[in-house]
């Protein structure tokens, strides 16, 4: 035996996720590569479309650059997709007669 003891704590030893350290730092690594590859995949996007556009609602004008609308576009879309998801939820919930809470 080589005298090797490996520790896992927190919450994912808990869940029983990650069997020695070695996982969890291979992990750790594997999460900051593909964030880094996201940022660089959302600033090449933001510098290849750095064209404006002109956004007209009721009376107002709008320019930006179109990477600019894309995004917020997105971001606009995740918001209200996520109170819409909500909604429909408490919809299901108050249809079925479940409590919104977890049941112990």
């Amino acid at each position: 035996m080589s005298g090797i003891v490996f520790r896992t704590t927190g919450p994912e030893a808990a869940a029983g996720r990650f069997d020695n350290e070695y996982e969890r730092c291979s992990m750790r690594y594997l999460y900051i590569v593909l964030i880094v590859l996201l940022t660089a995949m959302v600033l090449s996007f933001k510098i290849q479309n750095f064209e404006s556009v002109t956004l007209t609602l009721w009376t107002s004008t709008f320019t930006l650059p179109a990477s600019v609308l894309v995004i917020g576009v997105y971001i606009l879309g995740m918001l209200t997709g996520g109170f819409l998801l909500s909604l429909l939820r408490s919809a299901f919930r108050g249809a079925t007669g479940r409590p919104a809470g977890p049941t112990s």
